[in-house]
């Protein structure tokens, strides 16, 4: 095999690992988000509940409030999404741990395959966060031009979703542009 060719494997084995890495965070931060919302909602409603049955006066908001809650939590269903994107992050971190032991990139592709089958639908304020994450775990070189930089939003979510990565350690990974 020729050098070339040795490159282009290292380079698509690269991208893998890194995709699987990628979907582990955006899982683990999607399962965990979503989960805080789910008992956040559970809180209001049992914390106003019991208002109503209390001496306050403008219950009316109180019901409302809790039947927003309720509705949220039904229509959206958190805590279900939030077990399938678990379920998720677990399926990943068996590949991360067991990519080290497939050799075919054929194989391993067909693994990612077969797990990201069971995916859910991802919240895209955590996806430049996930990104970040799995580029600082890896080490990996970031070219200037597809360096991403989280908006306050995005910042806010991702500490939120529990994992908010330090702009200073994936800034020391974006590679210098050369000097003309």
């Amino acid at each position: 095999m020729s050098e070339t060719d040795q490159t282009q494997e290292l380079s698509c084995r690269d991208t893998l690992i890194f995709d699987i890495h990628y979907n582990y965070y955006m899982n683990k931060m999607t399962s965990l988000l979503l989960g805080r919302i789910d008992r956040f909602l559970s809180f209001i409603v049992v914390f106003l509940g019991g208002a109503v049955f209390g001496d306050v006066k403008n219950t009316i908001w109180y019901g409302l409030l809790i039947a927003s809650s309720m509705a949220l939590k039904q229509v959206f269903q958190f805590s279900e999404s939030s077990a399938r994107a678990d379920s998720q992050c677990k399926a990943f971190l068996r590949l991360i741990r067991d990519q080290s032991h497939i050799t075919c990139d054929l194989e391993l592709t067909k693994q990612i395959k077969d797990v990201e089958k069971n995916d859910i639908h991802h919240l895209k304020a955590i996806e430049f966060a996930a990104m970040q994450r799995a580029t600082i775990v890896l080490s990996a070189d970031v070219e200037p031009d597809s360096a991403v930089s989280l908006s306050r939003l995005q910042k806010l979510v991702a500490w939120f979703a529990g994992d908010l990565p330090e702009e200073k350690d994936y800034k020391s990974l974006i590679k210098n542009k050369p000097q003309i």
